[in-house]
C-alpha cells in the first residue's frame, strides 16, 4: 500500500470510521506524505469530535474539502 501511495502520488486520504479505524489507518501511514480527513462514523469519535468535525457526513466533507487542516500529534 505505501508502494502505491508513493507511485501515484497520493496527497490525501479520507477515512470513515471511529477511534479505532482512524487509529489503525494513521498509524499504517504516519511516516507517508499525506493528508487525512476523517468523516466519524463509528462508535467513538473522540478525535473527530475533538477536532471540530461534524458527524454528519456531507459537513464533514465540507470541512475536508474547505482545507481547513491541523496538525495533531495524538497519534505519535
Amino acid at each position: 500500500m505505501h508502494d502505491i501511495i508513493l507511485e501515484e502520488k497520493i496527497t490525501d486520504i479520507v477515512i470513515i470510521g471511529g477511534d479505532g479505524t482512524v487509529s489503525q489507518v494513521i498509524y499504517s501511514l504516519m511516516h507517508l506524505p499525506v493528508k487525512i480527513g476523517i468523516i466519524p462514523a463509528g462508535s467513538g469519535n473522540g478525535l473527530a469530535f475533538g477536532a471540530g468535525i461534524s458527524k454528519s457526513p456531507s459537513k464533514a466533507l465540507k470541512t475536508i474539502f474547505g482545507n481547513k487542516t491541523m496538525r495533531v500529534d495524538g497519534f505519535l
